[in-house]
């Protein structure tokens, strides 16, 4: 793909272009986003957003190599680029991830146009497909979509991305190959706050006699659906090194294997401080560290509560989002009494063998 900006009329900026596919980048769409966003409060002229991700991609870097996976996400991106209209802006958000901003389009004929971007991507043809019978179950590289518009319930232009993003959360959960919409706060009816079901769904789980790891695992799991968010992770505090131990939203392959010392990262400064640490905008953190195995790119916010019993540490209980947003009293309230409830429980839990 040549890399040229895909409206003419618009200066070249290579700081807006993504190296791989020559689409606009992150920072282009969230520019785009704001413009979008005035135009709508001036003019109340409707405009939908959708994201795009690949469904079952790891499986593309692992069997074809990461070079393979970035011959499949150019061509990606040539296909989405070639049914995109004029007005419309591309962007390869990040990873597999692609994002449209639809201007002029209400959810109705934004959906319309999503299954015709889904269909797309699965009829054609991409470098290695020969492997795709082995890779996909059927056979054929898909999509899933999240899709929302612009809500006047909607603080900050952010807040788009955020719904969509909980729309294509729902999507991969869901059965993938498929979009779902989003027409109201993620913290709607669908995904309603209701801290009693979430502490009788963790009472239930943890008395039984599933295996150690089943059941943080399904922890992680609760408490990501019930906070709509996009990454919660359960770190124990194993001969003097947090250990990710469960996670929803990271890469399922780093748990075990990830190791930090308490005097790294901000997960670390928990431990050292045996206090809540929350940061809106995590990387601007100076106790900020990417650990590259967890698979975690372009997380905004991070919410870090400590697991205790009595004066005991035993680990910690994150939660982080793609977005910058802040927490309210009542989900911190909430985690800090899960992170109780989970320090009582994993006294008397058997510990996993040290790996």
């Amino acid at each position: 793909m040549s890399e040229q900006p895909q409206d003419p009329a618009e200066p070249w900026n290579p700081a807006y272009i993504d190296a791989l596919t020559g689409l606009h980048n992150r920072l282009h769409f969230e520019s785009k986003l704001k413009e979008e966003v005035r135009r709508d409060r001036r003019d109340h002229a409707a405009f939908s957003l959708a994201v795009l991700d690949l469904d079952y991609f790891k499986l593309c870097n692992d069997m074809l190599g990461t070079r393979g996976g970035d011959q499949i996400l150019k061509k990606v991106g040539e296909v989405l680029n070639a049914k995109r209209k004029p007005e419309q802006s591309l962007s390869r958000f990040e990873g597999d991830e692609f994002a449209l901003l639809l201007p002029g389009m209400d959810l109705v004929k934004a959906e319309s146009f999503a299954q015709e971007l889904r269909k797309t991507v699965s009829k054609a043809r991409y470098p290695g497909s020969q492997l795709f019978d082995e890779l996909f179950p059927e056979g054929k590289l898909t999509a899933s979509i999240g899709l929302t518009a612009f809500h006047p319930q909607m603080q900050h232009e952010f807040d788009l991305i955020a719904w969509a993003d909980y729309a294509l959360y729902r999507a991969k959960r869901h059965g993938r190959d498929r979009i779902v919409i989003q027409e109201g706060p993620p913290h709607g009816s669908d995904s309603a706050k209701k801290p009693l079901a979430l502490f009788e769904g963790l009472a239930t789980l943890l008395p039984t006699h599933r295996p150690f790891e089943e059941k943080l695992q399904r922890v992680a799991v609760l408490i990501r659906e019930w906070l709509a968010v996009d990454v919660c992770s359960l770190y124990l505090l194993e001969e003097k090194q947090l250990v990710l131990r469960a996670t929803d939203g990271l890469d399922a392959e780093s748990v075990g294997k990830v190791r930090m010392k308490t005097n790294e990262g901000l997960t670390g400064l928990v431990i050292e401080t045996m206090t809540m640490v929350c940061a809106r905008d995590a990387q601007a953190h100076p106790r900020y560290k990417y650990f590259p195995e967890t698979g975690e790119s372009h997380l905004g916010s991070y919410l870090g509560v400590p697991i205790l019993f009595e004066h005991d540490a035993l680990g910690v209980l994150v939660v982080q989002t793609r977005v910058k947003q802040d927490f309210s009293e009542e989900e911190i309230k909430v985690l800090n009494a899960i992170a109780g409830f989970l320090g009582s429980f994993l006294k008397n839990l058997p510990q996993p063998p040290a790996s």
